[in-house]
């Protein structure tokens, strides 16, 4: 005679309690564990896939635009309070904005951005002028770092930094301002 379980399964028929059962459980919990983490992974991996490829183009991109631009200063003097800058565009393309580096006498650099439009030519060149920030009384080297927009996305060239002046000499004093 068979015995029945006590508690609280009692709605459900005997083949329940067979031994078998666990069996098929355990690996409808494995394949829902698999299903689970597949589908984690590929959203993971789409949505990594998608930057990457963000990443690329904008290198790419980036790649191009560089190349294109020529940026120089043509001169620069200072006095106690500004700095002022002589900067021409040679390249190809219309320069977007510029990142200015300013070392002092201790090389403590200091960064002005400037959202300004250089257009090509020799003919387009802008004076720019840049107030020293503390107690800085001297300005011993500029970089200049030029900025293009390409379709919505800024590009930084840091490889077509121009430098002033160009060996150890220091950046004159104006006399005239």
């Amino acid at each position: 005679m068979r015995t029945k379980k006590r508690g609280a399964l009692k709605i459900f028929p005997n083949k329940f309690f067979r031994k078998g059962i666990s069996i098929y459980v355990s690996w409808i919990l494995v394949m829902a564990f698999v299903v689970g983490l597949s589908t984690f992974m590929f959203i993971f991996m789409r949505g990594y896939a998608e930057t990457s490829a963000q990443q690329i183009k904008e290198r790419g991109l980036s790649a191009i635009e560089c190349d294109s631009l020529l940026i120089t200063i043509d001169a620069a003097c200072q006095n106690t309070q500004n700095l002022y800058i002589n900067i021409i565009n040679r390249g190809d393309i219309t320069v977007d904005g510029v990142i200015f580096r300013m070392y002092d006498l201790y090389y403590e650099p200091q960064i002005d951005r400037k959202n300004l439009t250089l257009e090509v030519g020799k003919y387009n060149a802008k004076e720019v002028q840049l107030i020293k920030r503390g107690d800085v009384k001297k300005i011993r080297k500029i970089e200049v770092v030029p900025i293009v927009v390409s379709n919505g996305i800024r590009i930084t060239c840091e490889n077509k930094m121009s430098y002033y002046p160009v060996g150890d000499d220091f950046i004159a004093d104006c006399l005239d301002r």
